[in-house]
């Protein structure tokens, strides 16, 4: 199925990667640090954050610029114009700390319980048609890049003190789907959060 470049446009506004809950407390907004125990450590010795984020379009879509707040979000905006759009978006987690990290949780932007929200730009009578469509066909995808290999970060995987770890997020439609919205769609609130520990 060809798609009308020019009249069609899918917006992916303020999509936020969220480095949150390290050990304790490692907020979005950057409180302090805590490693949870019988022992304590100085926020020195914890150090784990966002860097270098760069996006890196597909087809015709636009990715915009990223940016990263507080060391722990990652900011984009995304424009998926065909249906074999995607943007790619490069980033390292840096454990600059010595204390050898994990990951304990991922939770992707589609996943249950995130609210990923909706809505048709343009007035009419498929507006919210169109804002359900671009809702139930967008795909995430999280992997390792680079020299940091290719496979999917996975829950469990550690990230040594002093190591960067490369990865990617891309952002797309479903791969099956023939289900595109026809009108300008946009969709917010757009999270993916990795929780981190340390390893014990």
């Amino acid at each position: 199925m060809r798609y009308n470049k020019s009249a069609k446009i899918m917006s992916l506004i303020g999509l936020t990667v969220t480095l949150f809950c390290v050990t304790v407390a490692y907020s979005a907004l950057g409180a302090s640090l805590k490693v949870s125990g019988s022992g304590s450590v100085t926020n020195a010795g914890w150090d784990v954050h966002f860097a270098s984020a760069k996006g890196t379009p597909t087809g015709s879509a636009d990715c915009g610029t990223p940016s990263i707040s507080n060391g722990s979000t990652l900011n984009i905006a995304a424009t998926l114009k065909a249906a074999t759009d995607k943007c790619t978006y490069t980033f390292d987690v840096v454990n600059g700390g010595g204390i050898d990290a994990k990951i304990t949780a991922i939770t992707m932007p589609n996943a249950t319980g995130n609210s990923i929200t909706c809505e048709g730009l343009n007035s009419g009578a498929n507006a919210s048609t169109n804002a359900t469509k671009l809702c139930s066909n967008l795909n995430f995808a999280l992997n390792y890049t680079g020299d940091s290999g290719t496979g999917t970060v996975n829950v469990n995987d550690q990230i040594n003190g002093k190591i960067t770890k490369h990865m990617a997020l891309v952002v797309s439609f479903k791969s099956t789907t023939t289900n595109i919205p026809d009108d300008d769609v946009r969709a917010k609130n757009i999270k993916l959060t990795m929780a981190f520990n340390q390893t014990t």
